[in-house]
C-alpha cells in the first residue's frame, strides 16, 4: 500500500476524515474550530456548478467525486483551492465520463504544489494533452490517468519525474505514443500499458530500447510494439534479462512485418519471465 494512502487510513479513528456530499447552495468551510484538524476530505459534489471548499489550509488529502453529469470546476475555483492547500500529498478527482470538467486548465493551477506525491484523474474526456506543468510535481509518485478517453499526449518533460514509481494510462485509448523520458525514470515500479517503437531508436518516442534502465519494474508489462518491423539490436537494448522483478510481459505486435520469432531471439528473456503475444493491449 502507497504511504500516502496508508495515511489517510491511519487518521480515520482521529477525527482528522471527512466525507462529505454537498451541492450548489452549500460552502463546505473547514476554518471553523470544529473541522480544522481535518487533513484528508473525501467530497462528493451534487447539483449545481459550484466548487464550494474553503479553509482547506491543512488538507493533506483531497478525493472528490461527481454524483452527476452536469458541474463544472471553473479556473478561480482551483485556484484558490490549491493556493490554500499547499500542503497536499494526495489528490484524487473521478468524474462521470460525460463530466466536462477537467480540462487543461485544471492541471496548469497545480504546478505549486510541491508536495503532492498522488495524483490521479479518472474518466475525463476533457483532458487532451497532459500539461508540461505536471512535470514541475518533482516529488510525484504515483500518476493514475485511469480511462482519460481523450488523453492523446502525455508531457515531453515526463521524465522529470524522477521519483515516479507509478505511471498507469489505463482506458487512455487515444494515446498515440510515449515520450522518450519514461525511460529515465529509474524509480518506475508501475508502468502499465506503454507503447514502444520496435523498428528503431526514435529520438522523441519511447522505443522498446529504452527499457534499458527500469530495471525495478515488477509483476507484470503490457507493451505494444509498433514500427514496420523488428530491430533486433533495439530489441536487445531493452535488455530484458535485468528485469528480475518481472513475471509476465505481454507484448502485442503492430507491424506487417513484426513476428514473434524475431522478438523472442533478440529479447533473451530470464527464465522467470513469462512473454505473451496477445492481440489486447489495453485490458
Amino acid at each position: 500500500m502507497h504511504d500516502i494512502v496508508h495515511d489517510f487510513v491511519a487518521f480515520l479513528t482521529k477525527k482528522e476524515v471527512v466525507v462529505k456530499e454537498v451541492n450548489s447552495v452549500e460552502n463546505l468551510g473547514l476554518d471553523s474550530s470544529s473541522v480544522r484538524k481535518v487533513r484528508h476530505l473525501s467530497l462528493t459534489v451534487g447539483k449545481g456548478h459550484d466548487f464550494p471548499l474553503s479553509g482547506a489550509y491543512h488538507l493533506r488529502s483531497l478525493v472528490v467525486t461527481a454524483s452527476n453529469n452536469n458541474y463544472d470546476v471553473n479556473s478561480e475555483d482551483l485556484r484558490n483551492l490549491f493556493c490554500q492547500s499547499k500542503r497536499l500529498r494526495l489528490l484524487e478527482f473521478g468524474f462521470k465520463s460525460e463530466t466536462s470538467l477537467v480540462a487543461e486548465k485544471f492541471l496548469k493551477e497545480m504546478r505549486n504544489l510541491i508536495h503532492l506525491r498522488y495524483l490521479k484523474l479518472s474518466h475525463s474526456n476533457e483532458i487532451k494533452r497532459l500539461p508540461e506543468a505536471v512535470c514541475d510535481l518533482c516529488n510525484l509518485q504515483v500518476l493514475d490517468l485511469f480511462k482519460c478517453r481523450g488523453l492523446e499526449k502525455l508531457p515531453d518533460g515526463t521524465g522529470r519525474l524522477i521519483n515516479l514509481r507509478h505511471l498507469s494510462t489505463e482506458g487512455c485509448n487515444s494515446l498515440q505514443y510515449y515520450p522518450k523520458g519514461i525511460g529515465r525514470l529509474t524509480s518506475l515500479r508501475v508502468l502499465f500499458p506503454v507503447i514502444a517503437n520496435a523498428d528503431g531508436n526514435d529520438a522523441k518516442q519511447f522505443s522498446v530500447g529504452d527499457l534499458e534502465n527500469l530495471d525495478l519494474l515488477r509483476k507484470s508489462l503490457r507493451i505494444k510494439l509498433v514500427g514496420n518491423a523488428i530491430d533486433k539490436d533495439e530489441i536487445r537494448r531493452a535488455k530484458l534479462q535485468n528485469k528480475t522483478h518481472l513475471n509476465r510481459l505481454y507484448i502485442k505486435l503492430e507491424g506487417k512485418e513484426m513476428k514473434e520469432d524475431d522478438v523472442i531471439a533478440a529479447s533473451n528473456p530470464p527464465p522467470t519471465l513469462g512473454v505473451e503475444f496477445t492481440s489486447l493491449w489495453m485490458s
